[in-house]
């Protein structure tokens, strides 16, 4: 009698244990995309690498610029045709880009997850510049296109508005020492006006899931993120 008391006190806890762990743990359905969107050096291919190395399932890698005009409505075509086809055979996919028109995209899928990269301007100087001392100048990012990049992203707003970050003049001179007066300028002329010291941004595009910032969070706490994002999605 009391082994059987035992027996069955055992195969509750254990089960009780399952439960709990199950319940812990992301539930990811097959066939889901999730797409990576943020500025060049924001961290989109570290991370994409440490998702393919962490998420369950058959996953594969897509960056947009290895389309044809990927900044184009004919190479976003050209990609999610590539994307669908991918999905079709079975595949989940990761999409790199920093390309607006991607998000575009009709969103009825539930099992697709769009993650803003969100790298404060100071730490993406900062990624630009270590990726520019690489031996391998295939690795490289012109500094230019990177601002560029950043003023189409992010727009000004009050300060009552919501915001994600917020930079001054003074942080501008100090970091871009190590940069070009045009970068300076041009920063300038997007999101300050006359006589303000000190600005807030937001991004420009508002159809994402979620931000993960990549200047505060390492690469694989960014990638734990996403992937709980990808669970909430994914549960049923």
């Amino acid at each position: 009698m009391k082994k059987r008391f035992l027996l069955c006190a055992t195969i509750k806890l254990t089960t009780f244990v399952l439960l709990v762990l199950l319940q812990s743990q992301p539930i990811f359905s097959q066939n889901s995309v999730i797409v990576l969107y943020g500025c060049s050096s924001a961290g989109k291919t570290s991370i994409s690498n440490e998702l393919l190395k962490t998420l369950p399932g058959k996953w594969i890698y897509v960056a947009s610029n290895k389309f044809a005009y990927p900044n184009s409505p004919q190479g976003n075509r050209a990609l999610w045709s590539h994307v669908n086809s991918k999905v079709s055979a079975g595949y989940s996919v990761i999409v790199d880009t920093h390309n607006d028109n991607i998000l575009l995209k009709d969103k009825e899928n539930t099992n697709l997850l769009v993650v803003l990269l969100h790298c404060s301007l100071d730490k993406l100087i900062e990624h630009v510049n270590k990726r520019n001392t690489n031996v391998d100048s295939n690795t490289h990012r012109n500094l230019k296109r990177v601002f560029k990049e950043f003023c189409n992203k992010y727009k000004t707003v009050s300060n009552n508005e919501k915001h994600i970050d917020s930079f001054s003049i003074e942080d501008l001179r100090k970091q871009y020492s190590l940069t070009t007066y045009f970068a300076l300028k041009k920063i300038k002329h997007n999101f300050f006006k006359e006589g303000q010291t000190s600005v807030r941004i937001t991004p420009c595009i508002t159809n994402y899931d979620c931000i993960v910032n990549t200047g505060k969070l390492s690469i694989i706490e960014c990638a734990k993120k996403i992937k709980r994002e990808l669970g909430s999605v994914n549960q049923f």
